[in-house]
């Protein structure tokens, strides 16, 4: 469960990565745009299916489940948490 926000929106090349050439050889992928407190850069957001901007009941939320890290799709989950669907 992430205790933090999601951090600072890096969009500036290299992104936040002190050594990019490292980044690439352990990911196996350029450093990119992401949110600081994503460190290995690989958080997906939800789905946005019907492209209106925002999450809709349905639309897969990939990595973007909220403070408690857990989807409808686990097992424990009850309801939606603060930042489920937010895209951040």
């Amino acid at each position: 469960m992430r205790e933090s926000g999601p951090g600072q929106w890096l969009d500036t090349p290299p992104y936040g990565v002190d050594d990019p050439a490292k980044f690439r050889d352990y990911f196996g992928r350029d450093p990119g745009p992401h949110w600081s407190g994503d460190e290995d850069d690989d958080w997906e957001g939800f789905s946005d299916t019907n492209e209106n901007g925002i999450w809709d009941e349905g639309e897969p939320l990939n990595d973007d489940v909220g403070k408690d890290g857990l989807g409808p799709n686990h097992f424990n989950y009850s309801q939606p948490d603060e930042g489920e669907g937010d895209g951040e």
